[in-house]
């Protein structure tokens, strides 16, 4: 019994190994060694087919969806916020009498209204501050409330536009501070870079702020500061510019909504896009910026996901298939190809895109307005001249594949900035009236 199984298996083992040792290569036919090449390319037929299945396309509907709806959102809450601060200082206005023979507040009569009350904030924190160290007061204490006047007054002085940018300046600087915090790095490269791969929506939003290098924050702080304005002869925030324009659009369109302040119409602006403007040296437009930074962003993502994934999908396949037919010894060049063409999709973050659309729109609202290098400083030109030479060295950037910027994201914050230059105030207006007959008026 034994003997027979042993022979049964010896006799059945022996069709597929034995004649391996006992038989001549040279006698033997390729066709007995088929069905190893069979099983191995149909092993390697379907690894491929299934790495090919696992690789979807990342979504560009999501983020589109997210976009516009954030920004969405974005312009009705700062159209809210604007028509409640207007009626409040209207109101405030009219029972003062002055108006008794009809009319209203005019937009430069609220927005001195705001200043007074800013004025007499800021004098009784001074005078607080004095109460709280007594009259005997020491050099230490001399000292703070000597710098709390200068801040104070720089801070009223320099209007909404200015503050709208440095708040900007504050959230970026402290973002970037997180950066260097290693306990929060997994945080922050989950949350505040964005990476079209990795499936995540709400990042196109979050790194507009986002620096993660000094220099990176620096020069677009710098950007954002300001350049010259011929017509004052003084150093001008973007942001003052962009609401400079807005505000002199609605007056001489004769808007029918009055405006008591543009902080929150900026804003707006820099999430969605970068900041529309309405008053030089006094509102700097937030609800557009915010516009401009995620229309900015989701050029770039869509952009990736449409053109450069299938292009690097399509280098790894052939990497693999190339490979497949050299032989195990290539995989080595196959990986490298891979890693090359995922290097095409990089993660992106900061505000450029949004800065670009301000400057794109301060270029058409003020072309005699002047820039200029950050370094030499001395060197000075034209706003408009500046910003198409901006324009096209990300054009050139794009087609010679540079990717020390993300030129994509400059080129759809400068073409976000043409386009609410053409249509941005009409769209504010209309979301307004919206906000005020819908939104307000049925709660009232």
């Amino acid at each position: 019994m034994y003997t027979n199984s042993f022979f049964r298996l010896g006799r059945q083992y022996s069709r597929t190994t034995w004649p391996k040792h006992f038989r001549n290569f040279s006698k033997t036919s390729s066709q007995s060694f088929q069905p190893f090449n069979i099983f191995r390319n149909n092993a390697r037929t379907k690894y491929e087919e299934s790495f090919v299945e696992e690789l979807k396309r990342p979504s560009v509907l999501k983020p589109f969806l997210f976009a516009i709806s954030c920004s969405g959102l974005t312009y009705v809450v700062a159209a809210r916020l604007t028509n409640e601060d207007t009626d409040q200082w209207t109101k405030s206005l009219m029972s003062t009498g002055a108006w008794i023979f009809g009319g209203s507040p005019t937009n430069a009569e609220l927005r001195g209204a705001r200043k007074a009350e800013l004025y007499t904030y800021l004098r009784t924190a001074l005078d607080k501050g004095k109460s709280l160290f007594g009259e005997e007061r020491g050099v230490v204490a001399n000292t703070l409330l000597y710098g709390y006047v200068l801040a104070a007054q720089k801070w009223l002085d320099e209007g909404e536009g200015r503050r709208a940018a440095r708040m900007i300046m504050v959230a970026t600087t402290g973002i970037w501070i997180a950066w260097q915090i290693p306990r929060l790095r997994g945080a922050m490269m989950r949350h505040f870079l964005h990476d079209p791969l990795s499936g995540q929506s709400h990042t196109l939003l979050t790194n507009v702020f986002s620096h993660k290098n000094l220099l990176h924050l620096v020069f677009n702080n710098m950007a954002l500061s300001g350049f010259v304005h011929e017509k004052r002869m003084e150093i001008t925030f973007l942001g003052s510019v962009v609401c400079w324009w807005l505000t002199e659009v609605q007056d001489k369109k004769q808007a029918i909504l009055h405006e008591s302040t543009s902080m929150y119409h900026f804003m707006a602006f820099f999430i969605s896009g970068l900041s529309f403007c309405r008053q030089c040296q006094e509102d700097f437009r937030t609800d557009a910026f915010v516009t401009a930074g995620l229309f900015s962003s989701f050029l770039a993502h869509a952009v990736r996901v449409r053109f450069y994934y299938p292009r690097m999908v399509s280098q790894i396949t052939a990497a693999e298939k190339a490979a497949s037919t050299v032989g195990a010894g290539a995989m080595t060049s196959a990986t490298a190809a891979a890693l090359t063409a995922q290097t095409t999709i990089l993660p992106s973050l900061g505000a450029s895109g949004a800065i670009w659309a301000c400057v794109s729109m301060s270029a058409l609202a003020c072309p005699e307005a002047r820039a200029s290098l950050i370094f030499p400083s001395t060197i000075s030109f034209p706003l408009p001249a500046g910003a198409l030479a901006l324009v096209g060295l990300d054009i050139l950037g794009i087609l010679r594949g540079w990717r020390l910027f993300d030129h994509w994201a400059h080129l759809g914050g400068a073409i976000f900035g043409v386009l609410y230059y053409q249509y941005g105030p009409k769209f504010w207006e209309k979301t307004r009236l919206y906000v005020k007959n819908r939104v307000d008026e049925p709660r009232d």
